[in-house]
């Protein structure tokens, strides 16, 4: 009964620290905010996986405009950590996203934050980003690479994107934004976004979560 009080007691202190970590560092993502590469395209894109693969479908409507987004997750490669102890999985992340019917978008723009405190332990995060998009056809294909730390025991209960957010900004017009976006902080992600497309000019912007659990890569 002791240990088992010592185990809830641990991770009490493990989920106040994550959202004290979290609060920290959503007040400084802004300024660490970064433009990710991505290319315009006219010829249709298609949405192929890897036979087998796990892949994630969120759907929804924004402004009465049907999308599907589909995510697939794929385990690259493994590096041993010191002495064996822990090590670090590299995943790739496939995005696919298409509107049933065009919103006539102007731009589109991909947004990332990495918090100061993973790059600190882990290294930076992010690797080989890259993709294309579609205005016409309103559809949009991404991936890059992401390391994680393997301690399981840890990371199911402190999740890798604290603090951290990476987004689709679908510029509708220059001031309306359509914007998806996954990871940690909801509600602060939403604030943090509408700054970064609106700056202090100011506009309006119908974000949208996708909901993929980070912490599912460890279970």
């Amino acid at each position: 009964m002791r240990f088992q009080h010592l185990v809830f007691t641990f991770l009490a202190v493990l989920l106040q620290a994550q959202n004290a970590i979290a609060a920290a560092i959503a007040s400084n993502s802004l300024g660490s905010a970064s433009t990710l590469p991505v290319s315009t395209v006219t010829t249709s894109l298609t949405t192929t996986f890897t036979e087998g693969a796990d892949v994630s479908t969120f759907t929804g409507t924004v402004e009465g405009k049907s999308y599907i987004a589909y995510l697939e997750v794929k385990d690259v490669h493994t590096d041993a950590g010191f002495l064996g102890f822990s090590s670090y999985n590299t995943y790739t992340f496939n995005w696919a996203f298409e509107f049933k019917e065009a919103p006539d978008a102007f731009a589109f723009h991909v947004y990332t934050s990495e918090s100061f405190f993973l790059n600190a332990v882990f290294g930076p995060g992010l690797s080989n980003a890259e993709g294309q998009v579609n205005l016409e056809q309103g559809a949009f294909i991404y991936s890059y690479e992401a390391k994680f730390f393997s301690a399981t025991f840890l990371t199911e209960y402190l999740d890798f994107t604290i603090g951290d957010y990476f987004a689709f900004d679908w510029e509708i017009t220059a001031d309306t934004h359509y914007v998806f976006y996954a990871g940690a902080l909801v509600s602060a992600v939403e604030e943090l976004i509408t700054g970064l497309v609106c700056g202090v000019v100011g506009c309006k912007t119908y974000s949208e979560p996708l909901d993929f659990q980070f912490s599912d890569l460890f279970n």
